[in-house]
């Protein structure tokens, strides 16, 4: 089919959007969120696990600005003016950094990265990172393939000590996989990724 104007956000000025494996995600200039699509583990944030077949604002955010989102296969992540991230969705593999691997319905505040300059997010399928001003880089979630950079699970920001005192000047994240940029740390680029044909079950 070819691509069709979405009517339900019609007269809103977007500054960003992004797509899970059955969720939207959007965001205003003006830092409000709108998602739509499956819900099954409470990835949209709106407090149920019901689906939503058009944009739907996210009102356990309203009065914060919202300045980034990302989503994961089945968890979403938001960054706030205030620095401050929450995240929602299945919490299966830790992905939601809550320190518990419990499903939420909508956005909690990531409480251990309280207090840091959060410039950035990214979401892989059950993976997250987030790096900040300080060139930190934190990640927490499923690490089986090393996509955390340090080889295990964790339900918890668990910063790469490896990468103390390296400019972080962004993240993208595959399915199982993590790459920084490559003007910024190329030689380390291997620690967030093993090559692995192994059949393990992902949560689907």
């Amino acid at each position: 089919d070819l691509p069709a104007a979405v009517a339900g956000l019609k007269g809103l000025t977007l500054a960003g959007v992004s797509c899970g494996f059955l969720h939207t995600v959007v965001w205003t200039r003006g830092g409000e969120v709108y998602s739509f699509g499956c819900s099954q583990y409470g990835q949209l944030g709106h407090g149920d696990q019901e689906q939503k077949l058009s944009p739907t604002r996210v009102q356990a955010l309203a009065g914060k600005v919202v300045t980034r989102a990302c989503c994961g296969h089945y968890h979403t992540l938001f960054c706030t003016e205030d620095d401050e991230v929450y995240s929602c969705g299945s919490g299966y593999y830790g992905q939601l950094g809550h320190a518990h691997r419990k499903d939420c319905t909508e956005p909690m505040l990531v409480t251990a990265l309280r207090g840091y300059a959060v410039v950035g997010i990214a979401a892989g399928g059950f993976h997250t990172c987030v790096w900040t001003k300080g060139h930190q880089l934190f990640t927490f979630g499923l690490g089986i393939d090393g996509q955390l950079g340090h080889d295990e699970n964790t339900p918890s920001p668990s910063r790469l000590e490896v990468l103390c005192g390296r400019a972080i000047l962004g993240v993208a994240c595959g399915e199982s996989h993590t790459v920084p940029p490559p003007h910024s740390i190329l030689e380390l680029t291997l620690l967030f990724s093993r090559t692995s044909h192994r059949s393990e079950k992902r949560r689907s």
